[in-house]
């Protein structure tokens, strides 16, 4: 079987501590206080004497009266014993690494170990790594043997990159070369692997620092806990914090601003809250860092009244607001796109006289395209140009995705061309595609450059064209409106919560022009079906967990054959004897009592029905429930009349539209129930959909909201009502999918992003084997995998095409040609 994938697709300064005690566990088998031999072999240790060899205890007696005079340097922190070791000129930070040697042999000092040590650190500082590797195999060719500064310089290098590979090959040699590493090379080790973001390798690191009896000290703790800390770990983050607190090694404000911070990168507000109360009753100086965390917890959930109240507690502490302090409510705002609040703040901001930079800006235009906002996207724009905040290619994108959701695409493509004329990598890639800055159009001939999102395709070239293609459609596009030069057919005539651009589905069935039977797992409103029909296909099946979602298939589809003619006498008769135009609950009792046998006739009244309503209730704000859970201006929501009637007459047209573009008598059959436990009858021969976001909606709790309301019911009643479609007979609003397993469901998630990662693995799996299952040998799975709709800094924390390549690669499918974006 071939599988074919689309991708759309986001140090502090330690302060000076006290002297230590060792952690109970460093005593080992000793049982008490060490003997004077013993404490001169480990002073000898930490003062970097006795770390070429090892310390045999014949020699203990006599190298402990020169080793007590230096017993003072458990309390000198080992940065001050390094620049001890290295010459003066040596750590003049703004020599090259070659400068160094040269100054070296200018002032006729041999090139000795201290000069390589001095130059394999000015690499590390550089962030270069491979220099730093060079140097070192300049020292080894030197004839000179690596001390435990060279080794731990080099170590260092790789951990400041996040090198983590590169760190353990450096420490594994370190241990060859029968030294002894101590607390800072783990150290280094430790911050690699967290900065490499594996907190799991990170914790085996200082679990192997506690076996071999090296003292674990606060930056070892506090690097460990910040690793789960930006993973939102928040179990594993406090489990170290316990042990560290067991060791009797006291945190410090670094440490409690991690404990923060794994509260907020979970989008737990009350855990990070809780956290930030701990660090203030500790009496510890508290940094900005620790109310700013906190208050970007709240981005999260867009919980602005928590943000305020966190605002209002930091001056109460006279902690002064910063950037970072506006640019964190700003966050929060363009979390639910509230264009308003965001402007509040970037007017505080100014007024603090602080100066908004590129981040603040991009958080203000993501609010604005969030709401589709045009108006206050330019304005912001234009007032970033006027500040010198420097534009990146995110500022681009977001103005692009506020012009193509308000439907300017000549203005968004303007939008794009500044992505290639100012993304050296963008402009690089298109240029590997034989094109320059200004061509208009990308090899699709659509409006959108492939430079842009930066396509990364394998496999058959053909193939990765259309799924290039397709993938191009999907962002310019999006759901459900097609191409003015396109049919709409039925595409979105109820706009459903998510769904696959036409265009998209159009484009991957010209790759699989041989199958017959085609399988949709995940199909929502209908797009791959209907266009299945169109393609030919014999056979189109869909399957949803969510009811609402078959009944709309089943509409856009034409599945049950509307006879259109009496459809429309019908739905104009109803409105007729409608006393008042406004009154949408007589219309909903005329629709009901629709006589029973006319069942598909009357379930295409209330199709047309919730589409009016969402048309017109889309023109209004939204107002409060009254004690009956009716809205109580419902009656003001639009001419119920009006809607309704060209409503109906739009939708006949269209599923005309649809009937001449469809040749033959195929078969769409449609099963309301979670794919997983799907068991077709007969195999298919190609399964084309788009999988749920992990952790990102709540489709059938979404759906049966959508329904209640059209049923003038509130959320939590009771909609089993007679003359109601058969699929959207809820028990109760909010309670019926109480107990759902719906995959990847939003209020399913665990509350760590390592569970959450593990779950959506194991979702991953029990889909695709079910995909296996009802798909014959040599069929074609293709897949359309995303994170949202999200700037990089918002992107969510699991990797969907990793999941989705590791499970489908389990269960023998072929990867024919993956297209990331």
């Amino acid at each position: 079987m071939l599988f074919y994938c689309l991708i759309s697709v986001t140090l502090c300064r330690p302060t000076k501590q006290p002297l230590q005690k060792f952690p109970s566990h460093s005593w080992g088998d000793h049982g008490g206080p060490w003997k004077l031999h013993q404490v001169a072999a480990l002073a000898a240790l930490v003062a970097g004497f006795g770390h070429s060899r090892s310390l045999r205890p014949a020699r203990h007696e006599a190298f402990a009266g020169k080793v007590l005079s230096s017993v003072s340097l458990w309390q000198t922190s080992r940065k001050r014993a390094i620049r001890q070791h290295l010459p003066e000129f040596a750590l003049n930070r703004g020599d090259t690494d070659e400068e160094l040697l040269q100054q070296a042999a200018s002032k006729n000092s041999a090139l000795d170990m201290r000069h390589y040590v001095a130059a394999i650190n000015k690499s590390a500082r550089a962030g270069a790594p491979e220099k730093a590797d060079a140097c070192f195999r300049e020292l080894r060719s030197a004839r000179l043997d690596p001390d435990i500064f060279a080794y731990t310089a080099v170590i260092n290098a790789h951990a400041r990159t996040g090198d983590a590979a590169g760190a353990q090959r450096w420490f594994k040699d370190l241990v060859d070369a029968a030294l002894q590493p101590d607390t800072i090379c783990y150290s280094s080790v430790l911050n690699a692997c967290a900065q490499a973001h594996e907190p799991e390798l990170a914790e085996s690191w200082l679990l192997k620092m506690i076996a071999a009896r090296v003292l674990v000290n606060r930056v070892a703790y506090s690097t460990v806990i910040n690793a789960f800390a930006q993973e939102g770990d928040v179990n594993s983050a406090e489990r170290w914090f316990a042990n560290m607190a067991k060791d009797r090694v006291e945190p410090n404000a670094v440490t409690y601003c991690s404990m923060i911070k794994a509260g907020a990168n979970k989008g737990d507000v009350e855990d990070a809250q809780r956290w930030l109360q701990c660090l203030l009753a500790a009496g510890l100086e508290v940094p900005p860092l620790a109310f700013n965390t906190a208050i970007n917890a709240c981005a999260a959930t867009g919980d602005l009244a928590s943000a305020q109240h966190l605002l209002l507690a930091m001056r109460e502490h006279a902690i002064e607001d910063t950037l970072v302090t506006y640019n964190s409510l700003v966050k929060v705002s363009a979390a639910t796109g509230d264009v308003e609040s965001a402007q509040h703040w970037l007017d505080a901001l100014l007024a603090c006289r602080l100066q908004p930079d590129t981040q603040t800006f991009n958080s203000l235009l993501s609010c604005g395209a969030h709401r589709g906002d045009m108006q206050a996207c330019e304005n912001w724009y234009q007032l970033m140009e006027s500040s010198h905040a420097v534009p990146d290619t995110i500022t681009y994108s977001t103005m692009r995705t506020a012009c193509t959701r308000s439907g300017d695409y000549a203005q968004a493509q303007n939008w794009l061309n500044k992505i290639v004329e100012n993304d050296d990598e963008a402009r690089g890639m298109w240029t590997a595609r034989g094109k320059v800055a200004s061509d208009p159009f990308s090899e699709s001939g659509g409006t959108m450059k492939k430079a842009l999102y930066r396509f990364r395709s394998q496999g058959d070239q053909t193939i990765a064209e259309h799924l290039e293609r397709a993938l191009e459609h999907q962002w310019v596009y999006g759901y459900p409106r097609v191409p003015s030069h396109e049919k709409q057919l039925t595409h979105g005539t109820y706009k459903y919560m998510a769904g696959m651009q036409p265009m998209t589905a159009r484009e991957i069935f010209h790759i699989i022009p041989e199958s017959k039977t085609i399988l949709d797992t995940f199909c929502g409103s209908g797009t791959v079906l209907i266009e299945g029909l169109v393609a030919g296909k014999q056979k189109c099946i869909g399957a949803d967990t969510s009811p609402l979602a078959i009944f709309v298939s089943r509409h856009h589809t034409d599945a049950q054959q509307l006879p259109l003619d009496k459809f429309v006498e019908e739905a104009e008769n109803i409105a007729a004897n409608i006393a008042r135009s406004s009154d949408w609950a007589s219309l909903r009792e005329r629709i009901r009592k629709v006589a029973p046998e006319l069942r598909e006739l009357r379930d295409g009244l209330w199709f047309a029905y919730a589409v009016a309503w969402r048309l017109a209730h889309a023109q209004v704000a939204q107002s409060a429930q009254n004690a009956h859970g009716v809205r109580s201006e419902e009656v003001r929501v639009g001419d119920a009349k009006s809607y309704f009637l060209s409503t109906v007459h739009r939708f006949a047209n269209q599923v005309r539209e649809l009937r001449g573009e469809i040749h033959g008598k195929p078969t769409v059959e449609l099963h309301c129930c979670d794919c997983r436990m799907l068991v077709l009858e007969d195999q298919v021969d190609a399964i084309l959909t788009s999988p749920p976001y992990p952790g990102v909606y709540d489709y059938v709790k979404a759906a049966t909201s959508d329904w209640c309301q059209v049923a003038g019911k509130g959320r939590n009643q009771n909609v089993s009502v007679d003359g109601l479609p058969a699929e959207l007979q809820f028990p109760a609003g909010t309670e019926y999918f109480e107990d759902s397993s719906e995959l990847g469901a939003a209020s399913l998630q665990p509350r760590s992003v390592a569970e959450a990662r593990a779950q959506w693995q194991a979702q991953q799996a029990e889909w695709l084997a079910a995909a296996h299952r009802n798909l014959c040998s040599g069929g074609t799975l293709t897949i359309m995998v995303g994170n949202g709709d999200a700037l990089e800094e918002n992107a969510n924390e699991i990797d969907c095409l990793q999941s989705t390549l590791s499970a489908a690669s389990l269960l023998g499918f072929e990867l024919a040609a993956p297209s990331e974006t």
